[in-house]
């Protein structure tokens, strides 16, 4: 089935076979290479895999935020509403960047500047963004923190960011996110280097916060266990490319490429009762390929144990399984 069949009149992003590659001196790096999804309004979409699969490239591809000039966007279309953001000029891709989609980036204690105050840095997103004066992004800035429950915000403001712990330097940089209220919000491994406790309040936060501004929202990570309750559909990416789509409960309950299945597995879980057994962490032998020789075929052929012979050399075609599950694998 064609992508583009799977795309809901109500979606607000659209992306097909988006394709972006980086030039270096050691060659062509395949990053992203044919992925499409859609998004309709106040959903939210999961996008898991391991490091290296493409995640964070085709989140930043949405922004048109690829580093250049080695990365480029070679191929395929990316539709904001009716607007294909990769033919927008830079100055109309400033108004949306902030305003119509936000991002939090991975590493907050490196996306915030450490010689800025926090206030500064927040109000400088009402000062630049909506044109608002000092004294009213100010202000806004503390509004901003007391939405993200950041205690004594009055105070907060003025400090730096090395003397805030991880998980309100976390609250801060979704403060700036929501700053103008975007329709979208991408969030980009949003509970890195915090421990269960807080990546637990962040989760609840976003999906508040969701619920009140009514925005959609893309979950990036390499957690299963992080988008089981926060997610409605879930896009499996491996390589470069989408292997496996379909709502929460079916990937959890019927997984139906061998990556999900290792995904799952991997997983931890706690058993309750003096009769558990202790098993090892279950792992994926190997590593994602690299992108600047990709395999042909089915691109998690070395790494399968279903594998049979044709998959080393025919790429998988994508089926829907069952309504909106689709899936990339010979099985």
């Amino acid at each position: 089935m064609n992508i583009e069949d799977n795309f809901a009149k109500a979606s607000i992003l659209r992306v097909k076979d988006l394709r972006v590659h980086f030039f270096t001196p050691r060659g062509t790096a395949r990053a992203v290479d044919g992925v499409g999804f859609h998004l309709d309004g106040a959903e939210t979409i999961g996008i898991v895999g391991e490091s290296g699969c493409g995640k964070s490239v085709t989140a930043l591809s949405i922004l048109r935020l690829i580093p250049q000039p080695s990365g480029k966007i070679v191929g395929g279309t990316i539709y904001w509403k009716d607007e294909d953001l990769l033919q927008c000029p830079e100055n109309r891709m400033e108004s949306i960047r902030g305003k119509q989609i936000s991002m939090i980036f991975q590493e907050p204690m490196t996306s915030l500047n450490p010689v800025l105050t926090i206030g500064y840095q927040l109000s400088e997103m009402f000062h630049v963004r909506m044109g608002t004066g000092k004294r009213e992004a100010r202000q806004k800035a503390i509004e901003m923190l007391k939405m993200v429950h950041i205690p004594a915000p009055e105070n907060k403001i003025n400090a730096y960011p090395h003397e805030l712990s991880g998980g309100m330097r976390q609250r801060v940089m979704i403060a700036m996110a929501l700053s103008c209220r975007p329709e979208l919000l991408i969030a980009d491994e949003p509970t890195t280097a915090l421990d269960v406790t807080i990546q637990a309040q962040v989760l609840e936060l976003m999906k508040q916060l969701q619920a009140k501004l009514g925005m959609a929202m893309i979950l990036i990570t390499h957690d299963l266990g992080i988008v089981a309750h926060t997610v409605e559909r879930v896009l499996i990416m491996y390589a470069g490319k989408i292997i496996e789509e379909g709502n929460i409960y079916t990937i959890f309950d019927n997984p139906s490429h061998p990556y999900t299945e290792g995904l799952l597995k991997a997983v931890p879980r706690i058993k309750h009762g003096s009769g558990s057994e202790t098993r090892r962490l279950y792992e994926i032998k190997g590593v994602v390929p690299s992108l600047y020789r990709v395999p042909d075929g089915c691109r998690f052929y070395p790494r399968c144990h279903h594998r049979k012979e044709h998959c080393r050399w025919e790429t998988p075609v994508r089926l829907e399984v069952e309504p909106g599950h689709f899936v990339s694998c010979w099985r």
